[in-house]
């Protein structure tokens, strides 16, 4: 505990008690030890059924289980002195609240809980006129893979040996708002984007996933908890339209309005569902799908990471790249390349515009690597390139149309 009461009945923290001076539990009213070492956090204490004061033992009339560990403390101390630790009394029964500000009670996890206490937690507080938000640390869970994003789905993540607790939960049933600590940025509170609130969780919470719309750093948190609680609790779903109804939206652009042939990408959002995309492009002009001039416009879903960093999918159509729906986050300029030349080489083009058949080997002359190409349509010049070895004569199972393009400009490319 971090606050008791002295003698008189006020409210005294551990930080401001007089050590060798006696201090009471404000609900069952034994008296408490200081503990003041210099591993753990300062904290007052009931006496325990082991060591010294063994014989003075009593439990506590309040038998819920506090969880008080270091990071527990650390989040109550976040907020003001006023606002933690507060005694909640209703129809005789007592409890101590984590933290309390305006109708909001904000509790914090990190040890096992079961679900019956979780939810005579609930609905103690619901009867005594509060909503409830809970944040679970998950640290360890995230950290040794037990908990991992899923690689293609948004704001999808797979739990591999989940906790009794959530097994038992039913998110809509138990009216619960939870937040998810993924990562401890004790020195990047104001940049690390390590809490995610819960938004939906199938198959006993083996999948479960999170509002995009709340990744929130530490600070984050605190601050809209202390100043607007409430908008936890109010959805500010984005207004998903089909695309017959999507004509534009105010300050969209098309993709082609954004994009620039100075540009080697740009990272965009789409206004009507807030996804966003990388496209890339070279020389100018745009990925496009079968690298066909007037093929559909390619990007790669961006996504981002518990710790804040991107990772990014395969390349996909982006559909209505020509509504005005669009706004650019983020433009990469193209480098200024040397070509390189090697006698007798052409370049892919100059090649391709020679090659009427699949089966045919290309050589390319600077990595002296050998690649057979399937064409996928031939009037178009459409492909696949696989990689060859030379000496075996083994034709990889998957292209390697990355590698060839990387090369496509310059004359290092031979018939073989």
């Amino acid at each position: 505990m971090l606050k008791a009461i002295d003698g008189f009945g006020v409210s005294v923290t551990i930080d401001a008690a007089e050590e060798g001076k006696t201090y009471y539990c404000p609900i069952c009213k034994q008296a408490l030890i200081q503990k003041r070492g210099e591993i753990r956090e300062h904290h007052f204490s009931h006496i325990g059924p082991k060591g010294a004061n063994k014989k003075n033992y009593v439990p506590c009339s309040d038998k819920w289980h506090y969880d008080k560990t270091d990071w527990h403390i650390q989040w109550q101390k976040r907020f003001s002195d006023e606002s933690y630790e507060k005694v909640l009394e209703f129809e005789g029964k007592k409890h101590i609240a984590d933290v309390l500000v305006g109708d909001i009670i904000i509790e914090f996890q990190h040890s096992n809980i079961s679900i019956e206490e979780f939810r005579d937690r609930n609905e103690f507080y619901t009867k005594c006129g509060y909503k409830v938000i809970w944040i679970f640390d998950l640290i360890e869970e995230y950290n040794n893979g037990r908990i991992r994003l899923d690689e293609w789905k948004d704001n999808c993540y797979h739990w591999t040996y989940v906790k009794k607790l959530f097994r038992e939960l039913e998110l809509e049933k138990d009216k619960a708002i939870l937040f998810f600590q993924s990562s401890d940025e004790e020195e990047n509170i104001d940049e690390a984007a390590c809490l995610e609130k819960v938004s939906k969780s199938y198959d006993d919470f083996k999948i479960f996933y999170t509002d995009s719309r709340c990744w929130l750093t530490i600070n984050e948190f605190v601050k809209k908890a202390k100043e607007e609680p409430n908008d936890f609790f109010i959805e500010k779903a984005i207004k998903k339209l089909s695309q017959e109804q999507i004509t534009s939206v105010k300050d969209g652009k098309t993709i082609f309005e954004l994009w620039n042939r100075n540009y080697s990408g740009m990272i965009v959002q789409n206004l009507c569902n807030g996804k966003e995309m990388v496209i890339n492009g070279k020389n100018g002009e745009m990925y496009r799908s079968d690298h066909h001039p007037y093929g559909n416009i390619v990007g790669k879903y961006s996504n981002r990471n518990y710790d804040g960093s991107y990772y990014y999918s395969d390349y996909y159509n982006v559909w209505d790249a020509d509504k005005p729906i669009w706004k650019v986050k983020r433009v990469f300029y193209e480098e200024e390349k040397q070509i390189v030349e090697i006698s007798g080489g052409k370049t892919l083009k100059e090649l391709l515009q020679t090659i009427q058949q699949t089966g045919k080997l290309l050589v390319c002359l600077r990595t002296n690597r050998a690649y057979v190409l399937d064409f996928v349509n031939l009037p178009s010049l459409s492909f696949n390139a696989f990689n060859v070895d030379l000496e075996t004569g083994e034709i990889d199972a998957y292209h390697s149309n990355g590698e060839v393009w990387k090369d496509a400009e310059n004359k290092v490319w031979i018939l073989g």
